[in-house]
């Protein structure tokens, strides 16, 4: 199977620091929605020039995601942030195939369900704050 994956998603959420010292923990949430789409060709394992079906999967999400994160002030300006979350998705999923037989078969299957996706190192960044207050 081969094929192209396109995903995006978009978030709102908050983020709260526990301290206001040079390494600064925080804690936070995001809400938001996904959107994540694959169209590809199966082809057969013994005949690799025989395509077998047209595959192609449409995945809706709500998606809720808590974190925590740790920032640490290398200097004034810059900092350094590590972030670790965890999605927890709400989704509706419809999987296509159309088979290359004479008549052209075509089965599709859909799914509503829950996922969750532990993202040990979601974000790293490097951070330089404009101003005088950061």
């Amino acid at each position: 199977m081969n094929g192209r994956v396109e995903d995006y998603a978009v978030k709102i959420g908050f983020e709260k620091n526990i301290t206001y010292t040079r390494l600064r923990p925080y804690y936070g949430a995001d809400i938001g929605y996904r959107d994540n789409e694959f169209k590809g060709i199966s082809w057969d394992g013994k005949n690799p020039n025989t395509a077998l079906y047209d595959a192609q999967a449409k995945k809706n999400c709500l998606v809720l995601t808590p974190f925590i994160g740790l920032r640490l002030n290398i200097i004034d300006h810059l900092s350094i942030t590590a972030e670790t979350g965890m999605d927890i998705m709400y989704d509706y999923e419809k999987q296509d195939k159309i088979y290359y037989d004479a008549a052209r078969t075509h089965t599709q299957v859909k799914y509503q369900k829950m996922e969750y996706l532990f993202r040990p190192l979601s974000m790293l960044t490097l951070q330089y704050n404009f101003g005088t207050r950061y």
